[in-house]
This record gives C-alpha cells, structure tokens and sequence, in this order.
C-alpha cells in the first residue's frame, strides 16, 4: 500500500515526463521530415496530455505534418482550433502563416474535386466549404503580422492578379520589410517594370476595369487606361513624357497592347461572315474580313464589336468598322462618330450607356496606336 500511495503522489510528475518525451519524439520525427510518424506522436500527445504545456506546440506540429501529408483541410481545422483554444500561444502567427498555406491547398483540392464530382456516379465526402478558405486568406491580407500579411497578398495575387491596385499599397503601411516587399513585388512583376491586369476580362480594356502600374523600386505607381493611353500617344499640343522615362512609356504601350491582343478573336481569313447574334436580316452585319480581327465587348444588353477588316490598311473609316447592338436593334457607326461620343447626356452617348461610351474610347484609341505600330515596323 505504501508503494501504491508512493505512485499516485508521483503521478503528475511521471505524466509531465511522458508528454516531454512524447513531444521531443515527435520533434525529432520533424526534423527528419518522418511526416507519418510525427503526425501519429503529436495526435497521441494532443489526444492524452490535452492540459499539457507542450499541447499548443504539438498542435502546430500535428498542423504541419497533416499539410506537409498532403491533407491541408485537416490541417487547417487543427491551427483553427490552436488559433481559438491557444490564443496567446507563442506558435499563434506561425500557425496562421501556415493556415494560409493550407487554404491555398485546399481551395486547389477543392477546384480539383469540382472536376470529379461532375462524372457519372463520383460521390466525395463533405469538405469544409471554399468560401470559408478564401474568406480567411482575404481577412489574412490585413493581419496584423507582417509574415501573414505578405504570404496571403502574394497568395492572392497569384490567383487573382487584378486585384493588384488594391492590395499592393498594403505592402508600405509600415508593416513589412523592405526586403520582405520586394520578393512580393518580384513575384508579382516577374523582373519587369510595368504589369497591366484586368480586374475581370469579360468587361475589357476600360477605365475602372484596367490597371497599369509601374514599378521603380520598391514603389509602385498606379495609371488608368486614360492616363496610359494619352502617355501613349499624348494629344495634340502636349509633350510626351515628364512623368516616366521613354523606356517606361514604350513598355506600358507594349503592355497595354499586348492586353488589348490577348481579347482580340482573329478574323477568319478571306471569309464573308455574319457577325455571332447579329441574324442575317441586318445585311450591314455582313462583313468581308480579309486578315484583320474583332474586338468584343458586352455590358447588359450592349454588345459592341470592332472590326479591323485588313491591319495593312491602317486606322480609317474604311478599315474600321464598329457595330452596337442593342437588345434585337443592330447599328452600325462611324469611325468618326464614335470617336465623338461622350458620356452623359443620351444626345451625346447616342443612347449608349457610360460604360459602352468608355470602352469604345479606350479601345479605339488603343487599335490606333497598334496599327500605327505595325504600319511603322514595315
């Protein structure tokens, strides 16, 4: 009895021991990268010893090991539940740098399952639903740490490069390094000086839905369409330059029209063709092209098309030709007129909406200084 009496009062002290060895094992088990083993030992300590001192840091490394298996929605549910049950663990920002990690994979795995789920007969378990990943990485994009913050900026960049306006400028709000902000910035530019994006491409290349930004440095400047444009090719009267080197302003022009090319549908080649949706009662849809292209744009019930019949021929009535549909009305402008609208009044906009009016100025703009590139290459 006394022996017994000696075990239970020794108890704690033999326990406390047990949770130590078990967490060096699995740390050593990590640092020989032994995923499988180390996911075993930390679920035995955090499932045996939950009041341990060594639970939150075997949490994250049950976390790590999980990601690192190929399990990224286990995972994050594990650093989910450290972040809540652990809130002043020292392992809590690094457990939120790794469940960005996690969220990234999941949303992939996500996408992959989407893809399977649609063939006869697949059934895939419940999974924590994408929505919940993407809110967490876009929180994540304002942390307070500065590790967290670049990892889901740069994360969501990558999958979503139009939103670069908007969360780029968070990279100088003090937080981060300098050294930090520059690997994002070299991801994201990929050794150039000038990025162009479209926050959404169906919309095309118009003011509010097209970024150029520029970078020298570690800083990085932001232009609209309207403004590159007339850096491009300034009005008459203005000297181009100033702001950026001739160097810079030739880059923003390739890039802006490598934009405007990658929207561009080629025309088939020495064909009569009646323009997709327009019927074949409007004979003026019928158009021969012989080597040009079609730039298309729609918003609501507008529908824009832009022909370039032949590129030789260059920017001019003849060559350019412009159709607006409206609803089942299909009209066909000049160059000349289109080029003069303006938003605002109907009278003005000839009854088209802003947003049509300023696709149509952009793009027109655009194509002229393509075409007097290609003529001046020759």
């Amino acid at each position: 009895m006394a022996l017994t009496a000696l075990a239970f009062l020794a108890g704690p002290w033999v326990l406390a021991g047990m949770d130590e060895d078990l967490y060096n094992t699995g740390r050593n088990a990590v640092f020989e990268e032994r995923w499988g083993d180390a996911r075993g030992v930390f679920e035995d300590l955090t499932r045996r010893y939950p009041d341990s001192s060594f639970a939150d840091d075997a949490q994250y490394w049950l976390g790590m090991a999980l990601y690192e298996q190929g399990d990224p929605e286990k995972a994050y549910g594990v650093l989910k539940d450290l972040s809540i049950r652990f809130a002043a663990s020292p392992w809590s920002d690094d457990a939120r740098v790794l469940m960005v990690r996690c969220a990234e994979s999941a949303l992939k795995k996500a996408a992959t399952r989407a893809q399977k789920s649609s063939s006869p007969g697949s059934r895939l378990p419940a999974q924590r639903t994408s929505s919940e990943y993407q809110a967490f990485i876009e929180r994540s994009t304002r942390d307070s740490n500065a590790k967290v913050q670049l990892l889901a900026i740069d994360t969501m960049l990558l999958s979503n490069p139009g939103r670069a306006p908007e969360l780029l400028p968070r990279l100088n709000d003090g937080k981060t390094s300098r050294e930090a902000t520059g690997l994002v910035l070299d991801r994201f530019f990929g050794g150039e000086k000038v990025k162009v994006t479209l926050e959404n491409p169906a919309l095309g290349l118009r003011d509010g839905n097209v970024a150029i930004m520029i970078r020298e440095n570690d800083q990085v400047s932001y232009l609209s369409l309207t403004e590159a444009t007339e850096l491009m090719s300034p009005p008459a009267g203005r000297v181009q330059g100033g702001r950026f080197s001739a160097a810079i302003i030739s880059e923003i022009r390739e890039k802006v029209l490598q934009a405007e090319r990658n929207l561009v549908r080629e025309g088939d080649a020495g064909t009569v063709q009646t323009l997709p949706g327009l019927g074949s009662k409007s004979m003026s849809a019928i158009v021969k092209v012989v080597d040009g292209e079609i730039h298309y744009y729609k918003s609501g019930d507008e529908t824009v098309r832009i022909l370039v019949l032949k590129r030789e021929a260059g920017f001019s009535e003849d060559n350019i030709r412009i159709f607006v549909e409206t609803g089942s009305k299909v009209e066909e402008l000049g160059l000349a007129t289109a080029r003069k609208l303006s938003q605002g009044a109907a009278e003005k906009t000839g009854g088209l909406s802003d947003a049509t009016v300023r696709y149509l100025k952009a793009a027109l703009a655009i194509i002229e200084i393509d075409l007097g590139r290609s003529a001046g290459a020759k």
